[in-house]
């Protein structure tokens, strides 16, 4: 699957980012697209890449049509907190947080 990563600090994104929200992966057939909301000069966070690559690996495990029944599902079902896809992700920011603190 092609990935195409883009930072998105202009007047959006800066809100986007106020809101606390780091990041959106959108997953079309065959591709998935990844912005991250940042402040101008502000690097993307490993742990919001991390995030929102994780996201692409489900869309890789579960295909386009699979990954949004699921997501969506969860979403409906869930909400966004506690919507399984998004767990996954969480546990590997999770994951990059525990690792850089033990090194």
């Amino acid at each position: 699957m092609k990935v195409i990563e883009r930072t998105v600090s202009n007047a959006f994104g800066r809100w986007m980012h106020r809101r606390d929200w780091r990041g959106v992966c959108i997953v079309l057939p065959r591709i998935c697209v990844v912005l991250y909301w940042t402040l101008p000069g502000v690097p993307v966070a490993v742990t919001t890449k991390r995030h929102e690559l994780k996201h692409v690996d489900q869309a890789e495990r579960y295909g386009f049509l699979g990954f949004w029944k699921r997501y969506l599902t969860q979403l409906w079902k869930n909400g966004y907190y506690l919507n399984e896809l998004e767990l996954e992700a969480q546990d590997a920011e999770t994951e990059i947080r525990h690792l850089r603190s033990v090194s």
